[in-house]
């Protein structure tokens, strides 16, 4: 049974690696598929400034190491590698192949991996160049270096196991051993491996192989969807099972303490037992031998019901502490399992963060640097545009700063910006910002304002992010009607409600809801739940919770749901302390923190 645990709980480890690894390659094709776009978007509207912009492109990603544009015809109309713009009497034509074809239809396609002498293994990605009316006019062309993704595999570790990724036909191209990759071997032959490429995308497969450096392995092997590569984080079986005899040698050290305690607690019970007995008879025999009456201790009929008395007591109490110990083991083994669950859930939530944010980030700041290059001939207005997405970015920044430092809202620490703001007027803007997100999938968005302004107490940045998480929520799981906002008051608080007319939610899927990592997977939102990390709702509620408010929702099968929060309406901010109790302008400590600084 001890084997089999160890096992499971390496098995889980080796899971959460091989899922990360997935992770790293999806998030690698995805940043190609953005460059690719804003690239296409570029050549479509001045293709003056392509040169200079996919020079950039190159040299500010290592991976890429040739940009082309070609015609439909396969002609090269402009070709840049890492040495710079390469000169018209150079270009050629492109070879009709798959990929490229696929491209033309307006498909974005991978070609198969191949071998550079030297360079080891590369891949061409090929994107189609769409006008306005929504037709094929170009396709650009990537050369990939898939070196690149070995250095960004490397990080993935646990142990002594490590990342390496197969193609679709077996063969090896990324793995921490480049001169292994350079051998370009083929390791279909391994069970994991071929179990995988048999079997159905993102199912998990286990193995154990002898490696090519002739060490046994157990493995876990995972197929990414769209491409047919495999991932497999591999580990020594030497390493896996030393846990087990670490667990073995500490059982037979308890074994034998407990033998030796024993003993000792039977001589001791032993020796106490025969001694009222051999007491008495001693006393029997001095009274037969002097014949006179001595002063029993423990006398022949009631001295030996008091020691069964007695005895039964000590028995008792023994029981008793036992059971004692045994809770409190309980108590110890189900706080243990609590603390690896949230370090669990902190790892996990750190690279559910890291992974999702970190390539739009990427992407957006790439178009601000591309929007500010091409800012020389705009007017105020659109030099305005700029800078409003500047700011966007520095407040997702914010964002990401926060949901990575979540630890700190469970240890009472989360800090508000406290400020004086009119309520209604964020609200219009969160709306009209998110307006034509609604419109493009046809719904209609309105937000019925109150007769007067509402002035409150708050963090407008994080009453921001509440709003957009719920209007966001609203128009993914919406496919027809609209969504409504609305602002009442509700006795000393002020309610923001958010109703759409969606699906609405299985009543197996409430209590999910504004639970840490919660989704509701197998209710009437399952469409749309794929892409969601499960925070969002999470930490809405924390927030508005620190603000001394509450969530809630109401839904209903096929009618739709609402979501609202209610925050205090208070008109004068109190003084703002900082975590460590200084007094700052910008900042109000939560109560959570209150309290936590008052019993220091």
């Amino acid at each position: 049974m001890t084997r089999q645990y160890i096992l499971s709980q390496v098995g889980n480890f080796q899971e959460i690696q091989v899922k990360k690894g997935a992770s790293e390659i999806q998030d690698f094709f995805d940043n190609l598929d953005k460059i690719s776009a804003s690239l296409a978007r570029t050549y479509k509207y001045d293709k003056k400034d392509t040169e200079q912009i996919a020079s950039y492109v190159i040299s500010s990603n290592p991976r890429i190491i040739e940009l082309s544009f070609l015609s439909t015809k396969g002609k090269e109309l402009i070709k840049v590698d890492t040495r710079g713009v390469v000169d018209k009497e150079d270009l050629s034509y492109e070879i009709f192949s798959m990929p490229f074809t696929t491209a033309v239809s307006g498909k974005p396609s991978v070609s198969k991996v191949y071998y550079l002498d030297g360079m080891g293994p590369h891949i061409n990605l090929f994107s189609p160049i769409v006008d306005l009316d929504n037709k094929v006019v170009g396709v650009i062309k990537m050369q990939i270096n898939l070196n690149q993704l070995r250095e960004e595999l490397a990080d993935v570790k646990f142990g002594g196991g490590y990342i390496y990724v197969i193609d679709k036909e077996g063969s090896l191209i990324a793995h921490p051993s480049r001169e292994f990759v350079l051998s370009r071997p083929n390791l279909y032959s391994r069970n994991v491996i071929s179990s995988s490429l048999k079997g159905e995308p993102s199912k998990l497969y286990s193995g154990r192989y002898t490696n090519e450096r002739g060490v046994d392995t157990i493995s876990k092997s995972i197929k990414i969807p769209d491409h047919g590569w495999v991932v497999v984080f591999e580990q020594p079986s030497k390493e896996v099972f030393s846990f087990l005899v670490i667990m073995r040698n500490l059982f037979i050290a308890t074994l034998a303490g407990s033998l030796v305690f024993l003993l000792l607690i039977s001589f001791f019970l032993s020796e106490n037992l025969t001694r009222p007995i051999r007491r008495l008879q001693e006393n029997v025999q001095q009274f037969e031998v002097g014949g006179k009456r001595v002063d029993f201790v423990i006398k022949s009929g009631d001295e030996i019901e008091s020691l069964s008395h007695s005895f039964t007591i000590l028995i008792d109490r023994l029981v008793s502490r036992e059971r004692l110990l045994r809770r409190q083991s309980v108590r110890l083994k189900n706080a243990n399992m609590g603390l690896k669950e949230l370090d669990h859930f902190k790892d996990e939530f750190i690279a559910i963060a890291s992974h999702e944010l970190k390539t739009p980030l990427a992407v957006m700041k790439t178009n601000i640097w591309m929007l500010a290059y091409l800012s020389k001939g705009f007017n105020k207005k659109q030099k305005k545009y700029v800078k409003d997405i500047e700011y966007g970015v520095k407040r997702m920044s914010r964002v990401v700063s926060n949901l990575l430092d979540i630890s700190r809202i469970e240890q009472n620490r989360f800090i508000l910006s406290i400020e004086k703001h009119n309520l209604t007027s964020i609200i219009d803007s969160v709306v009209t910002d998110l307006k034509k997100l609604a419109e493009k999938k046809g719904l209609k968005m309105i937000f019925e304002k109150p007769n007067k302004n509402i002035i409150v107490c708050t963090d407008k940045d994080r009453i921001v992010e509440v709003l957009t998480n719920y209007i966001s929520n609203s128009i993914k799981y919406t496919e027809k009607g609209g969504i409504k906002v609305a602002l009442e008051k509700v006795g000393g608080n002020v309610r923001v409600n958010v109703a759409d007319t969606g699906p609405g939610i299985a009543p197996k899927d409430k209590r999910k809801i504004f639970t840490r990592f919660g989704r509701a997977g197998e209710g009437l939102r399952r469409s749309a739940v794929g892409a969601s990390t499960g925070l969002g709702l999470y930490i809405s509620k924390r927030i508005i919770e620190e603000m001394g408010g509450k969530v809630g929702f109401n839904s209903k099968s096929k009618v739709g749901s609402v979501f609202w929060f209610e925050i205090p309406i208070k008109t004068k901010c109190v003084g703002s302390t900082s975590a460590k109790g200084k007094v700052s302008k910008d900042q109000q400590v939560s109560p959570g923190l209150k309290k936590d600084i008052k019993n220091r």
